[in-house]
C-alpha cells in the first residue's frame, strides 16, 4: 500500500497552514486513513491505523515539526 499511496496525486500536493508557517505536499492523518479504507475495506480501523503508524516510523510519512500533536 506505501507505494502506492505516493503515486496517489489526489492526496499529494496540498497545502496546509499551522501557526505562520505553511506547509506542500502535505496530507491529514484522517484522509492518509480513508484512503487505506478505500484500498482495502476488509481491514479493521485499527489495522489502518497500525499501518499509517509503520508509514511514519518507516520514514515514509513524517509529522509537521510544529502540528498540533507534536
Amino acid at each position: 500500500l506505501g507505494i502506492y499511496f505516493l503515486e496517489d496525486s489526489k492526496l499529494l500536493g496540498k497545502e496546509r497552514r499551522y501557526g505562520l508557517k505553511s506547509h506542500r505536499n502535505c496530507v491529514c492523518g484522517r484522509d492518509i486513513i480513508e484512503w487505506i479504507a478505500g484500498k482495502d475495506a476488509t481491514l479493521s480501523k485499527q489495522s489502518q491505523i497500525s499501518i499509517a503508524m509503520r508509514w511514519l516510523d518507516g520514514g515514509i510519512l513524517k509529522r509537521l515539526p510544529d502540528s498540533p500533536s507534536n
